[in-house]
């Protein structure tokens, strides 16, 4: 009779357990929901464990290894508080590493930056101070993080207002207002002191004076290329195959016709629809690889805090 009485006690607790499954998993989404977040962590995981834990219970239930059973759920309830708990942590993480991104230019939003690092302190010692105690004060704790996430949509905002004005609008209106005057100077340079036809290298200093207000813009992006090409080698080059192909022969075919003053319709026109098919394909692929760069460290960041949060091992 104790035996049996045993067992409908650990039976009550697994129902619990699953009833503790699906308000955590509830709780989660009400969040992820509030602050417009996909593919989250913690649904991740509280689904990959309850899916594991159904089976594993099942079997020591079956084996009448009841101590082992209580042992089990005991462990499940203590993760499922933590993933309580990674819930806001991770939303946080997940704001604070796309603020980084868009202020990541060493050219721009200085000002910004000591606010950011004030945010990445107050969230770090948030971070420690709930691993280190068992968050008895949940409610404490929660409103803090709030606090934070709050913090970080309004760092947004400012993020915008400064590209509104200061020093990014400023070199804007330099390439827009620059860019003609410093052509017209070229533009009378070259004809006193171009023997051949000025057009082309015109249109060659044009091109490059793009390119370095590009630079100064895309800067951090072109270290997510970086970090993407480092990492995925070759699938890198595969992704960019076609791109640095088409590039090396309408280079190779430009040099050949300055050299032999060769331009005619037919050189204009293939180079022309080369370009047009090029340059939205590889924007297109660039934009896509560095949105997968993103992901790839926002989800780094987020594995190595699962681990500091004992919900991931």
């Amino acid at each position: 009779m104790d035996k049996e009485s045993k067992t409908d006690e650990t039976l009550n607790k697994i129902d619990s357990l699953y009833n503790d499954f699906e308000d955590t998993l509830g709780y989660i989404k009400s969040y992820n929901n509030k602050y417009n977040v996909g593919g989250s962590n913690s649904v991740e995981t509280l689904n990959s464990d309850r899916s594991k834990s159904y089976k594993t219970l099942l079997t020591t239930l079956a084996a009448k290894n009841l101590d082992e059973t209580n042992d089990l759920i005991t462990k499940l309830s203590e993760k499922l508080e933590r993933l309580r708990k990674f819930t806001l942590s991770e939303i946080a993480h997940r704001k604070l590493k796309e603020v980084e991104f868009q202020i990541d230019n060493p050219f721009f939003f200085r000002k910004l930056r000591n606010d950011y690092r004030g945010l990445i302190s107050e969230l770090n010692t948030l971070d420690d101070d709930i691993a280190k105690d068992n968050a008895k004060d949940i409610k404490n704790f929660v409103l803090r993080f709030e606090n934070v996430i709050e913090r970080l949509r309004n760092f947004e905002y400012e993020i915008e207002d400064e590209r509104r004005s200061g020093l990014y609008n400023s070199i804007a209106k330099s390439a827009v207002w620059g860019i003609p005057i410093l052509i017209g100077l070229y533009q009378l340079v070259a004809m006193q002191y171009f023997t051949l036809n000025p057009y082309l290298p015109l249109v060659a200093y044009t091109i490059a004076l793009f390119v370095i207000y590009l630079l100064l813009k895309s800067v951090t992006g072109i270290k997510f290329l970086y970090l993407f090409a480092k990492a995925n080698k070759l699938h890198f080059l595969s992704r960019f195959a076609t791109s640095i192909i088409v590039i090396s022969i309408v280079i190779i075919i430009l040099i050949s016709a300055y050299i032999t003053h060769k331009f005619d319709i037919g050189f204009i026109l293939f180079t022309t629809i080369m370009l047009i098919l090029l340059i939205p394909t590889t924007f297109m692929l660039i934009k896509e690889t560095i949105g997968e760069s993103k992901s790839d460290l926002i989800q780094k960041e987020l594995d190595d805090l699962a681990i500091k949060y004992g919900v991931k091992e």
